[in-house]
């Protein structure tokens, strides 16, 4: 994701959140293709590179985030790595949904959420 006008497919759900604003100010000026889903959209649209969830959206806690992890394993989606964008006073080690490759706090510097999706994009090729 080193070069400018780079085009990554990254999709956020579920709809509604503050974490569109927070990736684009995050990944600067570079071209990415950024598209925010509602859950049920999932079947409807094509795999992401990369999918986010903003869990300062979501409404259920832990609970309803392993349903939402699971929803994406069973989707097309199922090989994009999963990064859960928390809210900004989130203890990061509090409960356990499994299957995501990263978790980072929405109040983190731009540049480390950069990094953390630069990382994940690497390792999705």
């Amino acid at each position: 994701m080193s070069k400018h006008g780079e085009v990554l497919e990254i999709a956020i759900l579920p709809a509604g959140g503050r974490a569109k604003q927070v990736v684009q100010r995050a990944l600067g000026k570079r071209r990415a293709h950024i598209r925010v889903h509602n859950l049920c959209d999932i079947a409807d649209a094509s795999a992401p590179m990369l999918a986010l969830i903003d869990g300062s959206a979501l409404q259920g806690g832990e609970s309803v985030l392993a349903e939402v992890i699971t929803l994406l394993q069973q989707s097309a989606w199922r090989d994009a790595p999963i990064v859960i964008l928390d809210d900004s006073g989130a203890d990061l080690r509090r409960g356990f949904a499994a299957g995501y490759a990263a978790r980072i706090r929405l109040d983190s510097s731009p540049e480390a959420i950069a990094q953390l999706i630069d990382r994940m994009m690497h390792t999705a090729v």
